[in-house]
């Protein structure tokens, strides 16, 4: 079948980009024609080129490519229909009046407010929708709105437990330490969806009880569109000599590699995900593949990614007036429980505990949810699609099983 996926570029070092990568490159394998209209990854004017033999469609010279992604896919089905699969935001496209229109189109869409938000419902009303998360199901059925549950994933040839020095070494943390990892983006403002104010409050209160206590921050430190960190840091009081920070230029350009990343992964103790809401949470299933449990807030997807094997932050609903609903709150309290129930662990009980988050990461692991998820539903839409291409070209009979001419298939529909 054809497909054109709309989303990040397959190599980007996004959620959209590693989710974009694993799925479509699978959809090739298996036999379909698949192109990718990316919104950011390849700027305007860089032609269409290939990323393992996938056609990728450059980006427009708005935000979201939305003054090209309707023309991208007329081009690509003018020789044959096909599916839009989106994987981003739905409301973008909502504002924009639906460039897909013209198309069969069914969203994999983020839920990540209580409850869904106006605009996302909206779509969903009219858009066949994947849910990335049992939360997101629950939302929309909520509404009475049925979704295809699909979750997001992580590569197994990659992140998995291993060696614990080897990262340790790199980041130069003793190997007796205890040491925090936050891997989030730095992006957003009002409100600051990744809570990074209230997790920052709690981790300097820890640290300065600990002396063993080692934080690591794999994002960006400062940018137009986020927190100036640096500021945060300074201004709670940290003991900044124990924490680590990523590469900037490695950070911005891409240069850390799902290898490293991993290595920091198996060298944490625990990974910090308390954030004020999730259509998901990719680094929560890495971190947990990789053997290193975390720490999320117990609200939207967060807390059936982590199920028994790691530890819930208490919140308070906060409002999200751009999206007319509510994020949570992450309580600064909780977090710092939290992290001491996970420095009060024995070797036994941490050993226990990694193991269980490892065991429990695996129901995301990519090849099993491609085989057991996306192979039925890409069969069931190119079913849908071929039944809808033979409608269309089946002649019009008669009760008498004759083709029906011009006029009286106009009478037959009630027209003259």
């Amino acid at each position: 079948m054809k497909i054109v996926w709309y989303s990040n570029h397959p190599a980007a070092p996004t959620g959209y980009g590693t989710q974009t990568q694993a799925v479509t490159r699978r959809l090739a394998a298996a036999g379909h024609d698949v192109s990718i209209l990316n919104n950011y990854g390849i700027a305007s004017g860089m032609g269409v080129t290939p990323y393992e033999d996938i056609p990728v469609w450059p980006q427009g010279v708005t935000q979201y490519s939305l003054d090209v992604v309707n023309a991208q896919a007329k081009a690509i089905f003018a020789d044959g229909p096909g599916w839009v699969i989106t994987l981003y935001d739905v409301w973008p496209l909502l504002e924009a009046g639906d460039p897909f229109k013209e198309f069969p189109t069914i969203s994999w869409t983020p839920v990540d407010h209580f409850p869904i938000t106006p605009q996302v419902l909206e779509w969903a009303k009219s858009h066949p929708t994947i849910a990335m998360a049992k939360y997101g199901a629950a939302m929309l059925q909520r509404e009475g709105i049925a979704s295809k549950y699909i979750p997001h994933t992580y590569e197994a040839s990659t992140y998995s437990p291993g060696d614990r020095k080897e990262g340790r070494d790199a980041l130069q943390v003793p190997e007796g330490a205890h040491l925090t990892v936050i891997n989030a983006a730095n992006i957003g403002k009002a409100p600051p969806r990744k809570a990074w104010v209230e997790n920052l409050q709690a981790l300097a209160r820890f640290m300065k009880a600990h002396e063993d206590a080692y934080l690591y921050l794999h994002t960006d430190m400062s940018r137009p569109n986020g927190l100036p960190l640096e500021y945060w840091i300074k201004l709670i009081g940290f003991p900044t000599e124990r924490i680590r920070t990523a590469d900037p230029l490695a950070y911005r350009v891409g240069l850390t590699s799902p290898d490293v990343l991993a290595k920091i992964y198996r060298a944490a103790d625990v990974l910090l995900a308390a954030s004020g809401g999730e259509g998901f949470g990719i680094p929560v299933v890495e971190s947990m593949a990789c053997g290193t449990p975390a720490i999320v807030t117990d609200f939207s997807a967060q807390p059936e990614l982590i199920g028994s094997t790691g530890w819930k932050v208490a919140y308070q609903l906060q409002a999200d007036l751009g999206q007319g609903s509510f994020l949570a709150m992450p309580l600064v309290d909780s977090i710092v429980e939290q992290l001491e129930a996970s420095y009060a662990q024995t070797p036994a009980e941490a050993t226990a505990r990694r193991e269980a988050a490892a065991a429990k990461a695996a129901e995301y692991e990519a090849d099993t949810v491609f085989n057991d998820m996306w192979l039925p539903l890409v069969t069931e839409l190119e079913q849908t699609l071929n039944a809808e291409v033979a409608r269309k070209n089946s002649p019009l009979v008669g009760p008498d099983g004759q083709k029906l001419n011009r006029a009286q298939r106009r009478a037959n529909r009630g027209r003259k």
